[in-house]
């Protein structure tokens, strides 16, 4: 079985926290999240308010998981 964090840096995605998302944006979707919104909802709430993903272009529920799973404080 190959080594996730080998081909991880093979591929240059290594985890860690998102790079390029603004702090008010995180602080914003982890404030949503804590207060029982979905995923999917924030995504939609992101798209709809015109905050580009940090990638650029569209918000996904698994977009915003993401972003708070590798943003956590360690």
């Amino acid at each position: 079985m190959p080594d996730r964090a080998a081909t991880a840096a093979r591929r240059g995605t290594l985890p860690g926290p998102v790079q390029g998302i603004d702090q008010t944006v995180l602080r914003m979707i982890a404030a949503l999240r804590s207060g029982g919104q979905t995923f999917h909802r924030i995504a939609a709430l992101l798209n709809r308010c015109g905050i580009a993903a940090p990638l650029g272009g569209r918000w996904y529920g698994a977009s915003v998981r993401q972003v708070l799973l590798r943003n956590q404080p360690a």
